[in-house]
């Protein structure tokens, strides 16, 4: 069966049409793709962010270090409550009226 010069037509008009179409698809999806400027100013976004985390790392490092040195010079709280049941005691020993 041989086709007709109206056939021809017909098919050409067809894949022009789905041809043009494809291309809008094509050209659709490449719009919400990242370019380089895009891609080089997240990687810029993220050094940044980077260093910040670096930094705040540092600060977690001498906090901790701080709190160490503190907790140095204090006593717990077992320790406190035995000090002041002592000191109870000499005060009874010695006749001390406690402000308790």
């Amino acid at each position: 069966m041989a086709l007709t010069k109206e056939d021809l037509s017909q098919i050409r008009g067809l894949l022009d049409n789905k041809i043009d179409d494809f291309a809008r698809v094509v050209a659709k999806s490449f719009e919400q793709v990242a370019t380089k400027t895009d891609i080089t100013s997240l990687k810029s976004d993220i050094a940044k962010l980077e260093l910040e985390i670096m930094e705040i790392k540092e600060r977690v490092i001498y906090i901790e270090r701080d709190i160490a040195e503190i907790r140095k010079g204090l006593i717990s709280r077992m320790e406190l409550e035995d000090i002041l049941a002592r000191l109870s005691l000499v005060e009874k020993k010695l006749g001390i009226v406690s402000g308790k």
